[in-house]
């Protein structure tokens, strides 16, 4: 956790400003504590974050889902466009087996 330090002596006793009026420090330290005060997250937001997180991680996890789904149906759809062409390759391995066996062994 942020730690805000509110002394106005941090603001009044600077290097850089040695001379700086203390009603300017005060006006100073409030104008910046609300702006971190802005800053800060609260429990709230933890929450609200937290519920997003697990969102996303449910979303992810449907779309892996959906993705292995899209992968299998193309794998089994290939497989189905293949299963004819490993068939006409064995007729066509077939026919040249033959002509090598009546080239060289003929009746």
């Amino acid at each position: 956790m942020i730690a805000i330090d509110t002394n106005i002596l941090v603001y009044a006793h600077r290097e850089e400003f040695p001379f700086f009026p203390i009603a300017d420090a005060r006006l100073t330290a409030k104008r910046d504590l609300k702006d971190l005060e802005g800053q800060l997250a609260t429990r709230a937001d933890l929450i609200r974050i937290d519920g997003h997180l697990l969102e996303l991680k449910r979303d992810f996890k449907e779309n892996d889902l959906s993705v292995k789904r899209d992968i299998k149906e193309l794998e089994l759809r290939m497989a189905a466009e293949i299963a004819p062409l490993k068939w006409g390759m064995a007729v066509y391995v077939g026919g040249i087996i033959a002509l090598i066996l009546k080239t060289f062994f003929p009746h």
